[in-house]
């Protein structure tokens, strides 16, 4: 399944990879990291997904709501 988590308060290049090294780090595999966004291909399950928004959130970015 394909998720896009929308992010406030990236605003460079250094944002996106204080991101993408977070979730290196949690194991996450299958994302892409823009400017704004978070897209993941993971499974359907929201414990996931709620992890990976915590994740960000803990970088210093805000999580939008859908």
């Amino acid at each position: 399944m394909k998720t896009i988590i929308k992010v406030e308060g990236m605003s460079c290049q250094h944002c996106v990879k204080t991101i993408i090294k977070q979730l290196e780090r949690a194991g996450v595999q299958n994302f892409n990291v823009q400017i704004g966004r978070v897209e993941i291909e993971i499974s359907d399950n929201q414990n996931d997904v709620d992890k990976i928004k915590k994740l960000i959130e803990e970088s210093g970015y805000r999580v939008m709501d859908e």
